[in-house]
């Protein structure tokens, strides 16, 4: 079977994307400065890095577009979390990320470059962690942290005790 797609060689510039046909494409920052495989296909494109997949995006066809993935920036988000607010990759990210940013992390933006990372790795849904937020909110509507999230969402299949409540304040 022969795929159609077209090769090429891109280098990742200072703001970890790829430009190909004037759009550009994030990759994860750790790739910054790098040349990456990229395979071009009709309607996406993937990049590649010492043979594994690195990123994949829709493919934009018009002048100097952006399609950025949040998740590609959360080193740099770490490092320098006042940027988040106004960064392109934050613009666009759905509109359930948005609001939980928005309601509930506003001010704390390292705490949710450290949720971003969680949903990444574990591979957890914007869904499941809203769930999960909905559950606290119950339990605690002023204190949602990412520990917290974390918290439930690793202990989802196993019944926590209940235990009486020692002060006024949530956990």
């Amino acid at each position: 079977m022969f795929e159609c797609s077209k090769l090429e060689n891109l280098r990742v510039d200072k703001y970890s994307t790829v430009m190909f046909e004037s759009c550009h494409y994030s990759v994860p920052d750790q790739y910054v400065g790098k040349i990456v495989m990229a395979k071009i296909y009709p309607a996406k494109i993937i990049l590649m890095s010492g043979g594994e997949k690195i990123a994949e995006h829709q493919r934009r066809f018009g002048f100097n577009e952006w399609n950025i993935d949040i998740y590609h920036y959360i080193r740099t988000l770490k490092k320098k979390p006042g940027a988040l607010p106004n960064s392109t990759a934050f613009a666009q990210v759905s509109k359930q990320i948005k609001n939980i940013y928005q309601y509930y992390y506003t001010g704390k933006e390292r705490d949710f470059a450290e949720l971003l990372q969680y949903m990444k790795e574990k591979g957890k849904s914007v869904d499941e962690i809203l769930e999960v937020i909905d559950k606290l909110v119950k339990i605690c509507p002023k204190e949602i942290s990412t520990s917290k999230i974390i918290l439930l969402c690793e202990n989802k299949g196993s019944r926590l005790p209940i235990l009486p409540r020692l002060s006024s304040t949530c956990f």
